[in-house]
């Protein structure tokens, strides 16, 4: 079930979910290895970042093997979930329509005292102070 913050629906999907998932990867395997390892945090975050590029590690304790083992399988899987996403939104032209849809939706928000109006805008509004919003037809004649 979707928690809700507003009318907006709570998602664990999109850029902003996969960086996190990533930062939290990184996180995750510093504090793994500052508390197995007693690495220093400067230490920790390094080998970290070195077993998520899969660069050969320094050696480790048996119960720094079997963290390893699980942080790389964490960190390969959220890498490549972040950077597939990353890839797919700029190869499909999406994060400029996010954006754009942001913008509306963010300038519908804030609309108070409007008229609507669908297709075409009544010239007679235009003449006064009153906002309104006109939702152009799409090509295919069917309402957006």
């Amino acid at each position: 079930m979707a928690k809700t913050s507003g009318d907006h629906a709570f998602r664990a999907q999109g850029p902003v979910f996969a960086v996190a998932l990533l930062v939290s990867v990184v996180l995750f395997g510093t504090v793994g290895y500052v508390a197995i390892e007693r690495f220093t945090v400067w230490h920790a975050f390094y080998v970290t970042v070195l077993g998520i590029t899969t660069v050969d590690l320094p050696p480790l304790s048996r119960g720094g093997q079997i963290f390893s083992v699980l942080l790389l399988v964490a960190g390969v899987g959220a890498t490549l979930y972040t950077f597939t996403l990353l890839a797919t939104v700029v190869v499909e032209g999406g994060l400029p329509k996010r954006l754009q849809r942001r913008r509306e939706a963010r300038m519908l928000e804030n609309i108070k005292d409007h008229f609507s109006s669908c297709g075409r805008a009544c010239r007679s509004w235009s003449s006064t102070a009153t906002p309104s919003v006109s939702a152009p037809r799409r090509r295919t004649g069917h309402w957006q």
